[in-house]
């Protein structure tokens, strides 16, 4: 599905459809975002994807170096009631990045890749090089893999489910493959080769949330 049609569904959404909305699953979810890249506070840093605020908290950043980014209007709003000192952008990715003239020690998205195909996935990788600073790093969270999708599909749901000896129903699971909900799934060796140029290093892992989802981490 095209750029727009996701903008359009997000456009007007109150909710970021994470797997809770429980205070515990997004301290976790920061948790494993600062596992990855290390201390926020004190560091200059972008989130793309940053829907209503709920994991802004969890990050430990000074209010004054973050910057979101969303192209959500509606979640935006609710991120700016919460926290009005916030900078926000309403963008899409790639049309930030073609903007941007600012540098970010740490750019980092969540469930925001999932949007891009694979030729809007190597635009936004070269046009992100140059918005981030030497030596900073970029963590691209939640990513679909397409290698796992066929166990998703068979009815299986997050790793919390997973781990609770529960499927998720038969009627969500077709909806989620009806509806395509999910977007673009990526295998590792399309996300690993789109990603590298321009990076000293870069490596995919797996999430601790989402059995079938990954995490790209780059060093610049």
């Amino acid at each position: 599905m095209s750029s727009d049609h996701w903008q359009k569904y997000w456009s007007s959404q109150q909710d970021p459809h994470h797997a809770s909305n429980e205070l515990e699953f997004y301290s976790r979810m920061g948790r494993e975002v600062l596992f990855h890249t290390g201390p926020l506070a004190g560091k200059k840093v972008l989130e793309i994807g940053c829907g209503d605020g709920a994991l802004f908290p969890h990050f430990d950043v000074n209010i004054e170096d973050y910057t979101g980014v969303d192209f959500s209007e509606s979640l935006l709003a609710k991120f700016q009631q919460r926290f009005p000192a916030v900078r926000t952008v309403h963008s899409d990715a790639i049309g930030f990045m073609e903007n941007n003239l600012d540098q970010f020690d740490v750019v980092i998205s969540f469930g925001v890749l999932q949007y891009l195909d694979a030729n809007q996935l190597k635009i936004f990788f070269d046009l992100q090089k140059g918005s981030i600073v030497d030596k900073g790093i970029a963590g691209h969270f939640g990513i679909p893999v397409k290698e796992l999708s066929s166990v998703f599909y068979r009815g299986l749901g997050s790793s919390p489910l997973v781990l609770a000896g529960r499927k998720r129903g038969l009627g969500k699971t077709l909806i989620s493959r009806l509806r395509n909900k999910i977007g673009h799934w990526h295998d590792f060796e399309t996300l690993i080769s789109l990603a590298r140029p321009g990076t000293s290093r870069v490596d995919c892992v797996s999430s601790m949330s989402y059995f079938y989802r990954c995490h790209l981490l780059q060093q610049f």
